[in-house]
């Protein structure tokens, strides 16, 4: 009777971090009204790709924006951002094709394709060169 007393005490007692730590997890980190890094968000080109990219296509522009590196962010207002994505074509779907880094900067040759504007068009594609910088908090779109 005692052991599962103390199993259940240290059930508990473990549950409680546990819980929390989860629901850090799932809401995500905040910062000024956006989602920062979180651990391995940007951690490497590919990383920042995955989530520049993963957001655009599900319309998280804010997300999206959260991945340009500290000058554009500075430079360009996140709803200002996020008006213009709303007005673009809708990205459909994206490849990486490759990425060399050198330090703290790198290139990615990536393949995204567009929705179509109306039913009698087509889907385009199009290949574009995405340069990326190490910044103090992980790997970041440069875009000037």
């Amino acid at each position: 009777m005692k052991r599962f007393l103390v199993i259940g005490v240290l059930a508990a007692v473990l549950a409680v971090p546990a819980g929390i730590a989860l629901a850090r997890a799932t809401a995500g980190p905040v910062a000024n009204g956006l989602p920062v890094a979180t651990a391995g968000a940007f951690s490497t080109p590919e990383d920042t790709l995955q989530t520049y990219f993963g957001s655009a296509i599900r319309a998280d522009y804010e997300r999206t924006y959260s991945c340009y590196y500290q000058r554009y962010r500075d430079a360009v207002a996140v709803d200002e951002f996020v008006s213009h994505r709303e007005q673009a074509a809708r990205l459909e779907s994206w490849r990486i094709d490759s990425i060399s880094q050198k330090g703290d900067t790198a290139t990615a040759s990536v393949t995204l394709t567009f929705a179509r504007k109306d039913a009698s068009a087509t889907s385009r594609a199009t290949t574009v060169q995405e340069d990326l910088v190490r910044e103090a908090d992980g790997w970041r779109i440069r875009v000037w």
